[in-house]
């Protein structure tokens, strides 16, 4: 409807006709130029009419122009929307749904976190057990003087009395200690066991070790329990195993996705600092010797099927994991290679689905677009067409006014006219 109005606007404008009758008009003007001078006097008017007659067409056409010109600049860019809007839908809806390598970036976090979280919740059980009776009850014969403690049985009272290099109740300064467990024998020394920190002034103090336990080649735990004020305490943990079996840990739980180390070997660094309420781990582990399974069989998912090729190919990963935070509440950070391992192994399945998706989606949103396009294309081409005509008709216009102001009349030689008078054009 809009091509066909500016058609109709197009045949209301000056044409070939209206060029017809100027062309006329100058071989008229031509005519009575040969007359001499009173012929060119009495054409003076009529030049100066025409003139005007074709500046004033040459004008209108100009605005139609114009007017055609924003148009066309309105279709293209509405053509360059709509041939370029298929590919902003598709970079949206792979963003959106997240095909590409770089999503496997957190399987280490996924897979492992939970896991080590679960052991920091089992050390925040056994230490919070621990804690009273390292801090003890407090000292008994303090700078307020004596304090009197109603004693467990028989009659009469204890007075306790400000000592000069206090001591707790329980002390042993030192001890050579031998602990049988499950996995075998750990040999170790402990400074200063106390249930009374404050009294001691000085803080318990351990190391471990065991070699060729069982599931563990090599054990050494080395610490300091730190509550001489209770209200500051700071507590310290290192522990190094070497050699340590791995058997039948549940990575993933997921009924759709199931991931589980059946076995292997690892080493294993872990820094504990917690101070206060404050808690800091940082633990890193060479894992080698690998067998993992994954995925379910005959799983139809090409994505999945992928992930789970990749995850049994590995054998061995290092690890990092940080935590953060109180014993109440903490976040578990690990990295790993298996981040690296799945973007690489998986990364060119991926990259194959997400091309293929946006094949799909291409294919999809041309055909929907393809005939308002075709549309657009076929209206843009009228509209230059017309875009050009008009261009032909004032050029044409402009041509016939040089016509009449150069060459309708013998103007040379009549520059001084009787009475100076001089010719308007």
């Amino acid at each position: 409807r809009e091509q066909e109005a500016w058609d109709s606007r197009l045949k209301q404008l000056p044409g070939k006709t209206q060029l017809a009758q100027y062309k006329e008009r100058v071989k008229k003007l031509k005519k009575a130029g040969k007359g001499g001078l009173e012929g060119v006097l009495g054409g003076v008017g009529e030049v100066q009419s025409l003139k005007q007659d074709i500046e004033r067409e040459m004008g209108s056409l100009k605005d139609a122009k114009k007017d055609f010109e924003g148009k066309v600049a309105l279709l293209r860019a509405r053509l360059k929307q709509i041939q370029t809007a298929p590919q902003r839908d598709i970079q949206h809806l792979k963003a959106k749904y997240n095909l590409s390598p770089q999503g496997l970036a957190n399987m280490s976090q996924t897979l492992l976190g939970p896991q080590i979280g679960s052991w920091v919740h089992q050390g925040s059980a056994w230490y919070e057990r621990a804690k009273p009776l390292l801090e003890g009850a407090g000292t008994v014969g303090g700078e307020d003087g004596p304090q009197v403690r109603k004693p467990m049985r028989g009659k009469g009272v204890d007075v306790h009395y400000k000592e000069a290099n206090p001591i707790p109740d329980f002390l042993i300064r030192l001890a050579r200690v031998s602990v049988s467990l499950d996995l075998g024998d750990l040999a170790g020394i402990v400074h200063n066991i106390t249930t009374d920190q404050p009294t001691l002034g000085q803080p318990t103090t351990f190391a471990f070790s065991g070699d060729r336990l069982k599931g563990v080649q090599s054990v050494s735990l080395e610490g300091a329990l730190n509550h001489v004020e209770p209200a500051d305490s700071k507590n310290q943990l290192t522990v190094q195993a070497t050699g340590y079996e791995l058997t039948n840990l549940a990575l993933s739980k997921d009924a759709k996705w199931p991931v589980t180390l059946t076995r292997g070997m690892s080493d294993i660094n872990v820094n504990t600092k917690l101070k206060g309420q404050a808690l800091m781990v940082h633990g890193a582990g060479n894992l080698r010797d690998l067998h993992l399974s994954a995925g379910k069989e005959g799983d139809p998912n090409p994505l999945t099927k992928a992930l789970s090729s990749a995850v049994t190919d590995i054998s061995q990963l290092s690890i990092q994991a940080d935590v953060t935070g109180t014993l109440e509440q903490y976040d578990v950070t690990v990295s790993s290679d298996l981040d690296r391992i799945l973007q690489d192994t998986a990364g060119k399945i991926v990259n194959e689905l997400a091309a293929n998706f946006g094949a799909e989606l291409q294919t999809a949103i041309s055909a929907k677009i393809a005939e308002p396009m075709q549309q657009l294309k076929k209206n843009l081409s009228g509209f230059e067409r017309m875009a050009g005509e008009l261009t032909e008709r004032i050029t044409q216009h402009n041509d016939v006014l040089k016509s009449l102001l150069e060459k309708s009349l013998p103007t040379k030689g009549l520059k001084d006219l009787p009475g100076g008078f001089k010719l308007p054009f």
